[in-house]
């Protein structure tokens, strides 16, 4: 029937999967509801339909058990009726109905609790030999069995009885299958797992039993097991109002592969309602895809990281800033794991820099191609298969990276491009420093993401790139991210031209703060081989995790990706050893590195004044240059030098000028004062005006930049 496509139609933009419409066909005006499974496993029956015929229309009430997702629907709306006295007596037929249903709803319900009480009177209790306690390691705290299934209670507060009474009953077969009895009223009831030392004024509140039963025996604290997240608020607030003076702890399942995130959600919504505790479980040791709870982090960890973890719980935790201290005795050793050995680490933040004109995102590109395919890394490794994600504010997707992808061999059907956002209907840029939330959100849906790639790096800051504050605030969100899904994150960046021929990673643009938080530099350059010829070499700067050296030549070349289009790719060449400095040096030529620390030699001194020589050494080797080159710098300026001053210091100026000796030094140069502007201060004056303008170069500002000559051929790298 057309309407009830229509009605799957409206399930399915709920979030929910739909039942088979002949399901849907067959239940119309049945007082059971069509059940089906809206997680993908066999025996599970959350979602529920219920479909009523009125008037010829057709109107269907619909949700998950399992969470708070519901709709409504109705075949035809008030523009499909003549007049608005029908639409009004529709209207109330309807409402007649949903009465008649709720009545009986409870009706059944009652029911429903009389047989539950009578099989739970009638079974026998359980013991620590039933498999699925055995399997989740748990005692059965007061549970009962029919045949081979456990019973749980479900207590619920009955009005006219005056106290709690079993309203339905949870089985779960030894397999771990579970049943709720079907119409049984589940709202606001709970099983209580406690004894007579247990505290009288503190309570926990979790999902299932098993997830109760390890809270209990790790804290001893008196748990209620509520047997799904979307009951955790109800709950509470039933708790909170009898209970006003408790303290109540919510214990959050963590649905981490799960989008929406329904049992932090939920446990979240609960501990704000009722001004509650809320403790969600931290996997520090060999987290599975379906280890969520805390029952599972007692099996990885023990009973003692669940009760550190609940004792560290913090009030309502988004309404209420601190410090979680995470006891070492919860940490175990956990091994690295490598996309590609010693390079590209899962779960890391990498730095990729260099020059323009290098090859950088080419090179990436090549990296992104391997994952692709799980294909074969330089060395001849092979890297697991996996999706990709990239966000570039410099290059188009469709004329430069897809192009160089694919000429790199990539299966495009693994690569996704970060686009623009949509905000209340509306589209607009994505903005890296402030959408990686939203972007967290769609990449979760990756479940095979492997790569994550950041085009400028930079561009992930909103404040300024040079402040280590701003830089780490920014940049750990995505540091967060990568580690939670265990994809290797690669931020492309450039080097500043001051400092060459010293340590690569002492030149990555900006706050030390871009390489401080990466685990692994990797650095691209050209220089020239022993035979004089030019080469390209890509190494590694600096690795916290791994070897810190070797590197790889390399060249790019032009290849026709597709029929007339052309694109670059990376071609590997030899293995090589040594540093990253080493296999750099002679990238950096005499002139442009004499150039660079001369001029700014230049700022520091004075024809008519000494300078202090160790701090304004101190001064040029902080931004990355080697002694020697400050040394051949002022060979080169024919700097003056003298010993004396206070101290027998040596001072420094450059010649042309007066014939000055070091007691002929005023005062105020002898101890300059706070308010005077130091030789010292024109060096970092100049150096921070070279790195800004460069920043501005290598993002576009400046027109003139070019690539070797090759941008006026038409060729990009």
């Amino acid at each position: 029937m057309t309407e009830l496509n229509r009605l799957i139609d409206a399930i399915v933009a709920t979030g929910l999967p739909p039942p088979e419409p002949h399901q849907l066909e067959v239940a119309i005006n049945k007082d059971r509801p069509v059940r089906w499974s809206t997680n993908g496993k066999k025996h599970d029956v959350a979602g529920f339909c219920f479909v009523r015929e009125i008037d010829g229309i057709l109107v269907a009430s619909f949700g998950c058990m399992r969470s708070d997702l519901r709709g409504n629907w109705s075949s035809k709306t008030r523009n499909d009726m003549s007049s608005d006295d029908d639409w009004k007596a529709h209207l109330k037929r309807r409402e007649e109905l949903s009465k008649k249903v709720q009545a009986d709803a409870e009706f059944k319900a009652a029911q429903v609790a009389i047989k539950a009480q009578e099989r739970w009177k009638n079974a026998k209790p359980a013991d620590d030999s039933h498999p699925y306690l055995l399997d989740r390691n748990v005692a059965p705290h007061g549970l009962k069995v029919e045949g081979e299934n456990l019973l749980i209670p479900c207590y619920r507060y009955d009005d006219e009885a005056g106290s709690f009474t079993i309203s339905t009953l949870q089985t779960i077969s030894p397999s771990g299958v579970k049943f709720l009895m079907d119409g049984g009223a589940k709202k606001g009831g709970f099983y209580e797992i406690t004894n007579k030392e247990s505290p009288k004024d503190q309570l926990i509140l979790c999902e299932g039993f098993t997830t109760g039963a390890s809270i209990f025996e790790a804290t001893g604290i008196s748990t209620l097991a509520c047997f799904d997240a979307g009951n955790l608020p109800t709950v509470a607030e039933l708790i909170r109002a009898k209970y006003p003076d408790f303290k109540l702890i919510i214990a959050a399942d963590d649905d981490w592969k799960k989008t929406p995130n329904v049992g932090q959600l939920k446990a979240k919504e609960a501990a704000s309602k009722v001004g509650g505790y809320l403790a969600i479980p931290q996997f520090l040791k060999n987290r599975g895809d379906k280890d969520t709870d805390f029952n599972d982090l007692a099996r990885l960890s023990g009973a003692n990281a669940v009760r550190l973890q609940i004792e560290s719980a913090k009030l309502g935790n988004v309404l209420k800033d601190g410090v979680n201290l995470i006891c070492g005795s919860t940490l175990s050793p956990v091994k690295i794991e490598w996309l590609w050995d010693g390079w590209l680490a899962k779960g890391k933040l990498h730095i990729m820099a260099g020059e323009p004109g290098t090859g950088k995102t080419t090179i990436v590109m090549h990296k992104a191609a391997i994952v692709t395919t799980g294909g074969r890394w330089p060395d001849g490794s092979t890297c697991p298969e996996g999706d990709v994600l990239i966000w570039s504010g410099e290059d188009d997707p469709s004329d430069t990276l897809m192009p160089r992808l694919i000429a790199a061999g990539a299966n495009p059907s693994r690569v996704f491009f970060v686009g623009d956002n949509t905000i209340a209907g509306e589209r607009r840029p994505f903005d890296p420093a402030k959408d990686v939330d939203l972007l967290m959100e769609e990449a979760l849906k990756l479940p095979k993401l492997r790569l994550i790639v950041f085009d400028p790096i930079v561009n992930a800051v909103a404040g300024d790139g040079h402040k280590n504050t701003e830089v780490r605030r920014a940049l750990q969100p995505l540091v967060d991210f990568a580690s939670k899904i265990g994809a290797a994150l690669i931020g492309i960046t450039h080097f500043s031209k001051v400092g060459q021929g010293t340590d690569p990673t002492k030149r990555v643009m900006g706050s030390v703060a871009f390489t401080a938080l990466a685990r692994v530099v990797m650095v691209a350059a050209k220089n020239k081989g022993k035979d004089g010829n030019e080469r390209r070499v890509f190494a590694r700067s600096k690795s916290n995790i791994g070897p810190d050296d070797g590197g790889f030549e390399y060249n790019v070349e032009q290849v026709e990706a597709i029929k007339g289009i052309w694109a670059s790719r990376v071609v590997w060449g030899n293995a090589l050893t040594g540093s990253a400095t080493s296999l750099l040096a002679e990238h950096d030529g005499a002139e442009e590195n004499s150039s660079d620390i001369v001029d700014l030699l230049r700022e520091g001194l004075t024809a008519d004044s000494w300078t202090n020589a160790k701090e304004l050494q101190q001064s040029l080797t902080s931004y990355g240059f080697s002694k020697k080159q400050v040394w051949t710098a002022s060979q080169q300026l024919k700097v003056v030098r003298k010993r004396g001053g206070f101290q027998g210091a040596i001072y420094w100026r450059l010649p042309s000028g007066a014939n000055l000796e070091i007691s002929d030094l005023p005062v105020d140069q002898k101890t300059p004062s706070i308010d005077s502007k130091s030789p010292i201060d024109s060096i970092d004056s100049t150096f921070r005006k070279r790195e800004s303008m460069e920043s501005m170069e290598v993002n576009g500002i400046n027109d003139d930049l070019s690539t070797d000559g090759l941008i006026d051929q038409g060729v990009s790298i």
